[in-house]
């Protein structure tokens, strides 16, 4: 698949994430939420989040580079997409339950850098062979 196609579809599936994000923020009383209707919030906010951070940290890439678009920007955009939208998801889910400090926000930042490190020296061991 190209890369315009699938950032086509990347824009499609974050817009219908956001939709969804919407219509369950409307229409779900979180004061008589089960479990499954919190989880299905926290499920469409990442996926809007991981869309939109996908593109904007694509779109970011492209300009500061100014070069073609290339497959390899795109899944570090990706990734750090992810590792973006778990960083406000779970920092959401421990302030609903009152848990959310200084602490288990820089534990929280250490456990995806130490992720992000991760792949990077993946990455790095690839390209050096």
């Amino acid at each position: 698949m190209s890369i315009k196609k699938y950032l086509f579809f990347l824009a499609l599936f974050t817009i219908i994430a956001w939709g969804l994000w919407v219509m369950v923020i409307t229409y779900i009383d979180p004061s008589t939420s089960s479990v499954l209707t919190r989880g299905l919030f926290y499920i469409t906010f990442f996926f809007s989040l991981l869309g939109s951070f996908t593109i904007i940290g694509y779109a970011i890439r492209v300009m500061a580079a100014h070069q073609e678009m290339t497959k390899f920007r795109l899944n570090i955009a990706l990734r750090q997409g992810v590792l973006f939208a778990l960083l406000i998801n779970i920092s959401l889910y421990l302030k609903s339950y009152d848990k959310l400090s200084w602490l288990t926000i820089i534990i929280t930042l250490v456990i995806l850098s130490l992720i992000e490190f991760l792949f990077l020296s993946i990455s790095t061991k690839k390209i050096n062979g």
